[in-house]
């Protein structure tokens, strides 16, 4: 009750909604997000489309680097089929070379190189500013899907959040909506 002068008003703090379930859908969210921060690789953080990663103005040599730090960081599973891609779309071509397999990536003339090891035989992935952009995107892509395929039990653990976080806010709408109507 609020008096103002000799009026007296009844004021109802009651809310046509329930406080605990926009906590639970903020709850979901938040640990949605916090997974996301530590879980998401940094490529998909940089780099969410082909788009993203050309408006940064890297010199296609920089794809060598993005493979390696992906090598690194993702499953082995993903790993293999990283390694199948670069050879099965010659991007990485068998030869001998003095490149110790796996180190990091060389720049010489020729261009940025990397080498690994598949199925006993040495491999070497080389680009250079002539690199194709068709192929310099599908690279791009097929980078981002190892990525995405190396974790995917937290992305859809955290797409469930965020769809229960959307479902409870959209039941406190459908909540208000009812007590107007």
């Amino acid at each position: 009750m609020v008096t103002v002068g000799n009026i007296t008003y009844k004021i109802s703090l009651e809310l046509p909604f329930r406080w605990e379930i926009l906590w639970l859908a903020s709850l979901s969210y938040a640990i949605a997000f916090v997974l996301h921060l530590i879980f998401c690789p940094g490529f998909i953080k940089r780099y969410q489309s082909y788009n993203s990663y050309t408006d940064r103005g890297h010199s296609p040599r920089w794809l060598v680097w993005e493979v390696f730090r992906a090598w690194k960081a993702i499953s082995e599973r993903a790993r293999q089929k990283l390694f199948d891609r670069l050879v099965d779309k010659q991007y990485a071509v068998a030869e001998h070379t003095d490149l110790s397999p796996f180190a990091e990536p060389s720049v010489s003339q020729s261009g940025t190189e990397w080498a690994f090891e598949r199925k006993n035989k040495m491999y070497v992935l080389r680009i250079n500013e002539g690199f194709d952009s068709n192929r310099q995107r599908d690279l791009f892509w097929e980078i981002l899907g190892r990525y995405g395929a190396s974790w995917f039990l937290i992305r859809y653990f955290v797409w469930l959040l965020l769809t229960i976080s959307a479902v409870l806010v959209l039941f406190v709408v459908v909540e208000n909506i009812y007590f107007v109507l």
